[in-house]
């Protein structure tokens, strides 16, 4: 295991750092699709002709983060299946694996949630908690169900140009919980659609007159 470390410090030292650095900030600032053509395109410039990638179970991640499960498997099938990794990476690709159908479910979980259908979302969450209840993206999902709830409402009101009672409920939502992002880009989109409205009346009452 220290020796396959070491491997991997070794192969990632040197005049890649900056770009092995680059990749983990993408990732931390949930910039998936970034990081994975970052690492796709190390993986492809540097390690084409080697034994193994250092990154490949981290692009497996970033598969998850974007929904691309099936791909994220068959990196984590060839990490467990490649006698290069040591058995620390082997063990985190055989425990990746076995996550794979929470991780979908969870991902389901926030698509249903997006489309109004809100019990369904919450039995699937709740499947996973029951399965694993440290589940973190479960728990996560469920810190952030009611807010997402509540904004598919304001969401609706918008589509239908009720933007005054958009932006007052807005507005207590934001009251209800101060500081989440969420509700923070809601006011955002709020304020741009009454916005973009106004523009719209204007262009055509000039049209018009």
């Amino acid at each position: 295991e220290a020796a396959a470390r070491m491997k991997r410090d070794a192969a990632l030292s040197g005049p890649l750092a900056p770009t092995v650095e680059k990749i983990y900030k993408l990732s931390e600032a949930s910039k998936y699709a970034e990081a994975v053509r970052e690492l796709e395109k190390l993986k492809k410039e540097h390690f084409s002709e080697a034994p193994f990638f250092p990154l490949e179970v981290d692009l497996g991640e970033n598969y998850v983060s974007l929904g691309q499960f099936e791909k994220a498997q068959k990196i984590y099938e060839g990490v467990i299946n490649n006698p290069n990794f040591g058995p620390e990476e082997r063990q985190q690709a055989r425990s990746r694996i076995g996550m794979l159908k929470m991780d979908r479910n969870i991902y389901r979980a926030y698509q249903l949630t997006d489309q109004g259908r809100f019990s369904e979302a919450q039995k699937l969450a709740n499947e996973v908690l029951t399965e694993n209840p440290d589940h973190v993206e479960a728990k996560a999902f469920f810190a952030e169900f009611k807010v997402l709830k509540e904004s598919r409402g304001i969401y609706d009101l918008l589509t239908r140009r009720n933007f005054s009672r958009a932006r007052s409920e807005a507005k207590a939502l934001s009251r209800k919980y101060p500081g989440d992002k969420s509700v923070k880009q809601l006011l955002f989109d709020v304020e741009l659609a009454i916005k973009v409205d106004a523009v719209y009346d204007l262009s055509r009452k000039l049209r018009y007159d």
